[in-house]
Order: structure tokens, then C-alpha cells, then sequence
């Protein structure tokens, strides 16, 4: 009965807010963008309205209010006006063609004062008061974006809050779309189905936004989820954000976020709200399901003691504490749950074996979404399993033993076999870590289950009668073991050959690869032939500094019968990392792999350097630079040529990892020769993937050295920059007879390479005097209208464009008024 009087109650404020607010404009009721949605180092503030790719609408004051502030560029929002309500808020209209007239005329008095196209007005309380429903203005596409209104909506503390808060009715009644998970390891340690990698794993879609994943995912320490998922609505094509999360694991709630208001402060956070390293490898963008320790956003609420993600212990002791304590809080509902953070929520730590996991995806008119699935969670084990006999006939197994002091109770095995010769193919993978063995299940029975304090008869280990499994290995060359446990869990697989060696074989090879994660390496040692044990590898670290160094010997588990991966703590690495491998194949081969590269270890609130091997690069970090730990490298790699650019030093500088967001950014430094001439002309650029772009050009000609602030680890490079702004369309063209006295001068401009600073780089005369002239930096486009007619006969407009590495272009063209 209190739910529903407290439904009701919230429905009768949405509706009485409702009326007390006015839509903003008359070009649609839908929506193109959403309140919170992804930028770049920002969310997206306000709501933007559909207008059909065209501009001219109008707008409207929602309450009544007053004008406190007016601002016109060619950047960012345009044309934008701020709107102070008699509720203490503001009201942002943005992006706006023109302002209605008693504005438009302030605007403009305002931009010939100052004689520049931008300007910024403040006005106090009660000069210019506004009428709700009273016309502001007309929507347009001036500033950054195609023909749109944006609107926001800032709470007193000028903060942004979600305009639909104020009861805005739109048609929406379709449920947001889920395309995947993500379960990402967050700790040295941590798996996800067998691996060290993030999963992402696409979802089956049901009816009425259901949605599930098969099979089980398997995970073990500490794991975070993140969902992939878009609202839209019926009627139009454009994709939102969502607008609320839940994560339950075996129906208890454990993170919860909201939409509703963010601080401009914390915007850069959105890399953390986000799962920044899957976005920038290509994979679209995920939601985090967890909070990062970092991140200091409040959109979050019931989060568990790990903020959202999870951790599966190792130890068994330590699992048989968490299974008990979860058994005595089954049943009690969230706000009895004490976990520790000071919010009412469930524990964080999984009980070895199976849970059952829900995520709800909604958007702001209570349309939802949901994705079940289940979570196997438990460490992996490795067997040692006891043989009778093997031969090219039958395989004659005593026990399946699993390893380690904590033997596991064997409830089932798989078996598998593998034909066709113990080589592997030869030809190269589609993936890293895909298999290159074919292997074939074999049906077998399992006489009786293990017991792990059985007593085991050595005395009858040569008796096959005695076999708890027999294999028919007919024509095989291996069989793969997988044993499952009391828990469900799997083992690691376990390989026996049970052929001789089938020569010749290819050379024995071996392929290390190293793959960087935020906190540690993830090791992969790929062979020819298959390996009798696992590659024995070295890891060892010497600081360039201190001289100190260790040495790490990593566990390697095996995915194939010749592929093997470990994981390496970056925590204790720095200086000059050596990995040396060494392994023996079945046919007695040996084979040794090393690789060398360096570590610098920046601490998450110090300060530190990443310096080239050249020592011409540095990149500079100080203490807000980052959000944690950062473990990075450089490359320098020969500069491939760029059509009609002018490279200098010829070398690129590859900085990694370029899927670590930095906090307040860094500064990356780069030398070049003291007798290089006019080094004003050069630049820092940053490869986007694509091609090279402009970042900036802070000269130090003292130390022979350009920088630029950067927010994140990239390719970097100088060029120079000695190609004068082209100069294109004039319009009216030259010796042309216009027929208004009030013709519409426009310039295409554009510069490759630098740029140019702001509008006030491109100078638009005419006759001589200086225009205010409207800059497009979207289209290339520099446009203005003269004030006043133009007296009869020829005029001359002349244009002048320097960018930021002072290269000039200029250009007259002259017409004729009749």
C-alpha cells in the first residue's frame, strides 16, 4: 500500500511539473540525443531536440525568468542563450540560428562594439524578463553539430540535471536494446573463461526485452561486468543512452546507477563510468556495471563493498567462510545486508560454484530490459591424472586426481581425442589464442565418482581391470581431459599423447607475445609441435634508475597441447624487462623464445617521465595526470610518409597504453635540431588511427623543444607546417553584377594542418573594412552580410587566413553593385 501512495505521489509532482514547464520549441517532440550520453572526456550535459536536418524553429522560455547571459562563436555551442527561471534554475538553449529580435539586436550592437564576430554578455536580474511560452529565438546548427536545439536544464548550483525530471511527456514506449556483456579481470590473478582478457559475449534476444547469455561464464578472483546496450524510440532512428542500471547477482541487488545530475567538474569521470579501453579498441561502448576506485561520479547508489564488482577467492578456507555467510543472509532482504560500504546492498564475494546473475537496462519512461545469466565462479585446478596404460588402442586411467594440497571432489570428466598427426597446422591464426587442434568428444562413462580422502591401491595400479576410465584411442594421437567438480567447476585441460612421434614434424618454434593490461602482462607462448610440460619462462625487471631488480616465474596454464598463457603484476616491473622461454616438444625438440622491451612506473598520484630510447620524446606527468598506476612504454618507429607534409627527425613515437584514460592529461615534449630553421612552423601531432592531427605548438626555443598536452597515450610525431590556408569559393565571384545591394560574402577557407586559432585567425573585409563575419569550421566557411546597402558600382572584398604556424593566404575579389 506505501509503494503505491508513493507511485502515485511521484506521478502527481511529474504531472504538476509538467505543467509548470513549457516544451522548448516547436520542431518536434523526439530526440536525437539524451541526457548523459557519451562525448569525448564529457557526458553530454541536456537533451537534444529533433528538428529534421533543418533550422528555423522556434523556441520558447519554459518558465518565466530572466536573461543572464548571451553568448555567439563559431565553436562549441554557437549561438546560445542562458535563461535564468523564478525557480533558481537555468534554462541552456543552444546551437540557435538567430536570437528573436529585441536579442538578436543586442547581440549584434554587442559584436560591433567589440568588433568581432564572438561575444559574451552578462545581465543582472530584471533587465530583460522573459514570459513563459514568450519567443527566444530560432533553432539552428551554428557551433559544433548538424540542425538541432540542445537544451539543458542546470539546477541552482549551476549543475546539469535531466531536463525529463521536469515531467517532459515524450512517446516512448519501446524498451532499450542489449547487444552484449562485457566480464573484464580487474586484479593480477583474475580469469574469465579460462583467460586473462576481457569477454565480450554477444546476448540472445527474446520477447518483450528479455534477453539471455548461454552458456555459464566462469570467473575467479576479482571481475567486473559492463552491458552494452542503447534506448531509442519508435518513430525515429536515433540511439540513446540509458538511463538507469541494476546488476543482480542470485536476486540481490549489488550496483545500481541513475542518470539524473552531474558535476562539469568531474566530467573527464566519464571514462571511468564507461569502459574507456574496450571503446578505444573498437569493441562500441559498455556501461560499467562497478565503480572504479577512482571514480568520484554520484550517479551510483545499493553498490556492494567491491562498488559492483566481484571476487572469488582462492582458498578454499576462505570459500567455505564466504558459502557460510552467504547461506545465513539468503533471504534477507537489501537494506538488512550489512556489507561494509555504508549502503545497503549484497556482498561482494561469490561462494565456489554456480549463481544466477540479472542486469536491467531502463530509460527514463520506465521501460526496461533484461539480460539473465549465470556466473561459474571458482578458481581453475589443474589434474593429475593416475594411468594404468596407454597405447594405440585403449587409454587405462586409475584416477582423475586433481592437483594441489585442496583435492577436488571429481563429479564428471569430458574426453576428447585428436587425429590427424601430433604437428599443428601450419597455417597462420585468425586470432590470437584461437586453436588449431580438432578435436573430437568421445563418450565415456566414469565408473564411479572421486573421492578426494579416498585411499588409492598402489598395489593395483598395473591391474587395467582395476580402470575407473578406459578410452578407445583408435587412431588418435592425443586425448584432452577436462574433469568438473563437486562445484561445477572446470579444470584446466590436461594432455596426453598416446601415439609415438609421427616425423618428420615441423621445427620446433616457439612465438611469445605479450599483450599490456592497466595492472599487469598477459604472457602467450605458441609452439610447432606440442609440448611435453610447460614452457619454462623468466621474467626479469632492472630499474635504469636504482639498479635494482627481480625476478618473476610465471605459472603457465594450458589452452592447447602447444599454446600456454600466463599472467605477469606489473606492480614490481620497471626498468628493462627481459622475458626468457625455453620448452621441449613431444619429439624431444627444444626451442627458446626472448623478448626485451621497457617498463616506466608512474605512480597514480606522483609524478614521473616516459622518455624514448632517442631521449628526444618525454612525456611528463604530474600529480592529477592519472587515475591509478600507469605502466607505460614507448616505441620509436620510422616515420612513413605523409603526402605533402614536411616531416621532421623522420621517427614517430608510439606510446603505450593507449587504452589507460589519464586524469588531467600529460605533456609530451619532443627535440629537435638547434639548427633547424623556422621552428615556429612546427607542430605536435597525434595519429588518430587514421591520420595525423594537430595537437598544439608550445615552442621552447631555448630548449629546442615543441609540446603539447595530451589526455591520452598515443602516436606523436613533428611535422612542419609551411603550406600557406587554402583560399577557395568566393562569392559573389570575381568582376560578377550582384542583384542585392546586400550581398552575402562567402569564403571557403580550410587549412591541412595546423589550423587556425579561433575566427579571429580569417579577417573578411570589405572596401577595406573589417566585416563580422560568421566562421563555419564544420563546412570551411567564412559568410557575412554588409549592414547597409551598398551604393552603386564596384566593390572589392578581400580575405586574409593565417594559421597557427603563421602561414598566410590572402585573396581580393571585386563585383560590381548595378
Amino acid at each position: 500500500m506505501k509503494k503505491r501512495l508513493l507511485v502515485a505521489l511521484i506521478l502527481s509532482t511529474n504531472i504538476l511539473r509538467a505543467q509548470d514547464y513549457t516544451w522548448p520549441t516547436n520542431a518536434s517532440q523526439w530526440l536525437t540525443s539524451t541526457f548523459g550520453e557519451s562525448r569525448p572526456r564529457r557526458f553530454h550535459a541536456g537533451m537534444d531536440v529533433k528538428t529534421w536536418n533543418q533550422v528555423g524553429y522556434e523556441i520558447y522560455a519554459v518558465r518565466d525568468g530572466y536573461l543572464m547571459r548571451m553568448r555567439v562563436s563559431p565553436l562549441g555551442y554557437g549561438r546560445v542563450l542562458y535563461v535564468k527561471l523564478d525557480t533558481g534554475e537555468t534554462a541552456v538553449y543552444a546551437h540557435l540560428q538567430k536570437f528573436s529580435d529585441r536579442f538578436q539586436n543586442i547581440a549584434e550592437e554587442e559584436q560591433e562594439r567589440r568588433g568581432r564576430y564572438t561575444i559574451e554578455k552578462q545581465f543582472a536580474a530584471g533587465v530583460l524578463p522573459v514570459k513563459r511560452g514568450e519567443l527566444l529565438g530560432y533553432t539552428g546548427q551554428s557551433g559544433i553539430g548538424v540542425p538541432h536545439l540542445h537544451f539543458e536544464l542546470r539546477n541552482v548550483r549551476n549543475q546539469p540535471v535531466n531536463p525529463l525530471r521536469m515531467g517532459f511527456k515524450l512517446a516512448d514506449q519501446t524498451s532499450p536494446t542489449i547487444l552484449s556483456i562485457a566480464v573484464r579481470p580487474l586484479t593480477a590473478g583474475s580469469m574469465v573463461n579460462g583467460d586473462f582478457r576481457a569477454q565480450i559475449l554477444p546476448v540472445n534476444s527474446h520477447a518483450n526485452g528479455q534477453y539471455k547469455i548461454e552458456p555459464a561464464i566462469a570467473v575467479s578472483g576479482k571481475v567486473g561486468l559492463a552491458v552494452s546496450a542503447y534506448d531509442d524510440a519508435a518513430g525515429v532512428n536515433n540511439r540513446y543512452s540509458v538511463y538507469s542500471l541494476k546488476f543482480f547477482v542470485d536476486d540481490q541487488l549489488q550496483f545500481q546507477a541513475h542518470y539524473d545530475e552531474l558535476n562539469f567538474d568531474l566530467n573527464h569521470y566519464v571514462e571511468l563510468d564507461r569502459d574507456y579501453a574496450l571503446n578505444r579498441n573498437g569493441y562500441g561502448q559498455f556501461y560499467k556495471l562497478y565503480k572504479e576506485p577512482a571514480n568520484r561520479l554520484s550517479f551510483y547508489s545499493h553498490l556492494n563493498s567491491l562498488g559492483g564488482a566481484l571476487l572469488c577467492r582462492e582458498d578454499e578456507a576462505a570459500n567455505a567462510a564466504v558459502a557460510k555467510t552467504a547461506s545465513r543472509l539468503s533471504g534477507l532482504p537489501d537494506e538488512r545486508r550489512d556489507n561494509g560500504s555504508g549502503r545497503a546492498g549484497s556482498s561482494a564475494e561469490l561462494a565456489w560454484g554456480m549463481h544466477t546473475f540479472r542486469i536491467e537496462v531502463g530509460d527514463y519512461f520506465g521501460n526496461v530490459s533484461m539480460v539473465h545469466g549465470r556466473l561459474l565462479a571458482g578458481p581453475a585446478y589443474r589434474l593429475e591424472p593416475i594411468l594404468l596404460s596407454s597405447d594405440d588402442k585403449a587409454l587405462a586411467i586409475k584416477q582423475i586426481v586433481s592437483a594441489g594440497p585442496n583435492r577436488r571432489a571429481i563429479r564428471d570428466v569430458e574426453v576428447h581425442v585428436q587425429q590427424g598427426g601430433l604437428s599443428p597446422a601450419a597455417s597462420a591464426r585468425s586470432l590470437p589464442g584461437a586453436a588449431l587442434f580438432q578435436w573430437k568428444k568421445v563418450p565415456v562413462e566414469l565408473q564411479k565418482i572421486f573421492d578426494p580422502n579416498a585411499e588409492i591401491d598402489r598395489i593395483q595400479l598395473d591391474d587395467s581391470t582395476n580402470a575407473q576410465l578406459i578410452v578407445d584411442t583408435v587412431g588418435a594421437d592425443l586425448v584432452r581431459l577436462v574433469a568438473i567438480d563437486a562445484n561445477s567447476l572446470r579444470s584446466l585441460p590436461y594432455f596426453i599423447p598416446v601415439s609415438v612421434y609421427r616425423g618428420p614434424a615441423l621445427p620446433l618454434e616457439l612465438k611469445l607475445r605479450r599483450e599490456h593490461f592497466a595492472t599487469y602482462l598477459r604472457l602467450e607462448i605458441e609452439a610447432t609441435q606440442p609440448l611435453i610440460a610447460p614452457p619454462q619462462v623468466m621474467v626479469s625487471s632492472r630499474s635504469a634508475t636504482s639498479g635494482a631488480g627481480n625476478t618473476t616465474l610465471p605459472n603457465f596454464l594450458p589452452v592447447e597441447p602447444n599454446l600456454y598463457i600466463a599472467q605477469v603484476p606489473l606492480e614490481n616491473l620497471n626498468g628493462t624487462i627481459i622475458i626468457e622461454a625455453s620448452a621441449e616438444a613431444l619429439s624431444g625438440q627444444r626451442a627458446v623464445a626472448m623478448d626485451s622491451f621497457l617498463i616506466t612506473a608512474v605512480p597514480g598520484r606522483g609524478t614521473g617521465s616516459l622518455v624514448s630510447t632517442d631521449r628526444k620524446m618525454q612525456m611528463n606527468f604530474w600529480s592529477g595526470s592519472l587515475h591509478g598506476p600507469l605502466y607505460a612504454w614507448v616505441e620509436t618507429d620510422t616515420l612513413a610518409p605523409v603526402e605533402a607534409w614536411s616531416a621532421v627527425g623522420g621517427v614517430s613515437y608510439r606510446c603505450y597504453p593507449k587504452d589507460v584514460p589519464l586524469a588531467e592529461g600529460a605533456t609530451v615534449a619532443i627535440r629537435f635540431a638547434e639548427a633547424l630553421p623556422a621552428p615556429h612552423q612546427l607542430g605536435v601531432y597525434a595519429h588518430d588511427g587514421e591520420e595525423w592531427e594537430f595537437v598544439d605548438n608550445r615552442l621552447d626555443a631555448a630548449k629546442h623543444q615543441v609540446s603539447a598536452r595530451v589526455y591520452n597515450l598515443d602516436d606523436f610525431a613533428i611535422f612542419r607546417d609551411d603550406q600557406p590556408p587554402e583560399i577557395g569559393r568566393c562569392e559573389p565571384l570575381e568582376g560578377s553584377r550582384v542583384r542585392d545591394d546586400r550581398p552575402t560574402i562567402i569564403v571557403d577557407v580550410r587549412d591541412l594542418m595546423s589550423g587556425f586559432e579561433s575566427e579571429e585567425s580569417i579577417l573578411l573585409r570589405l572596401d577595406g573594412r573589417k566585416l563580422i563575419a560568421e566562421y563555419d569550421p564544420e563546412r570551411d566557411v567564412i559568410f557575412a552580410t554588409p549592414k547597409q546597402p551598398l551604393a552603386a558600382g564596384r566593390h572589392e572584398y578581400s580575405v586574409r587566413a593565417i594559421d597557427r604556424s603563421g602561414n598566410v593566404a590572402e585573396k581580393s575579389v571585386s563585383f560590381i553593385v548595378p
